[in-house]
């Protein structure tokens, strides 16, 4: 009988597989380790991006409005307490007040992330920050900005008016949304339930399909909703920047990528 650890939050937690199991792989990044100044490497693609206005300026033209910073919860294992200062700063330095700022947890319908989680999550030094967790049991929280084939596309209220959303994510594989990041952190991030349920039944339909991950726009319709739904976000109002990365094996961003 073989036995599987995996890691558990802080812990980890040990299975045991049936004798008559065969197990051909244990997964792993294969990512080279990351560079000891990716640090600097992601603070300059905040100036330099990819798409788009650099953040600074984007800060700049929005310096009396709302910032909403949407964030992963503890089922991701980004090093938020890291990559956040290094937002934070050009946010400051725009001129833009902490009261100006708030925090979303992009939870979907995971459960609220508590105190303590978010302390370690961001780092202590950032909880007199506004934050919060995606509210997917209150409907009212949300707006409808439109509508994306038959999947009515609703979006929390706060992060719909801010002047400028800036996600901080890592792109990793996805079973049904074919990778993590970008929009999905909106969809189902901080969705409404029904939008959630309405995104999630795209996935998997075909007859004997397993898995879509990897797959991108032109096979993958919860990847064509996800960013048409982000699309309509940005039509509404405001502008959508992230700053993203992917992982090495010990969870530290090894390629880094912003823009909007």
């Amino acid at each position: 009988m073989t036995d599987i650890t995996v890691p558990w939050g802080d812990e980890t937690q040990t299975f045991k597989l049936p004798a008559d199991w065969t197990v051909q792989q244990v997964a792993e990044s294969a990512q080279p380790k990351a560079d000891e100044d990716w640090r600097d490497r992601l603070a300059r693609t905040l100036a330099s991006p990819a798409a788009g206005k650099p953040l600074p300026e984007l800060l700049a033209a929005n310096r009396e409005g709302k910032v909403a910073i949407i964030l992963e919860d503890v089922t991701r294992h980004s090093p938020l307490a890291e990559v956040l200062p290094i937002v934070m700063r050009e946010v400051r330095h725009a001129g833009i007040a902490d009261d100006q700022v708030e925090l979303v947890f992009a939870c979907g319908m995971h459960p609220e992330m508590t105190a303590r989680q978010v302390a370690d999550k961001i780092g202590a030094e950032w909880t007199h920050l506004n934050f919060r967790s995606n509210a997917w049991q209150d409907g009212d929280a949300y707006e409808r900005v439109g509508k994306v084939g038959r999947v009515n596309v609703m979006i929390d209220r706060g992060v719909l008016e801010a002047d400028v959303r800036i996600i901080i994510s890592s792109v990793s594989v996805h079973l049904q949304a074919g990778f993590g990041g970008g929009y999905k952190m909106f969809f189902p991030g901080v969705a409404s339930q029904e939008t959630i349920r309405g995104i999630h039944s795209l996935g998997l339909k075909k007859k004997g399909q397993h898995q879509l991950g990897g797959t991108t726009l032109d096979t993958n319709p919860m990847r064509r909703t996800i960013d048409a739904a982000g699309a309509l976000v940005d039509a509404h109002h405001g502008t959508t920047f992230a700053v993203q990365y992917l992982l090495d094996a010990n969870n530290q961003p090894t390629a880094t990528a912003s823009g909007e």
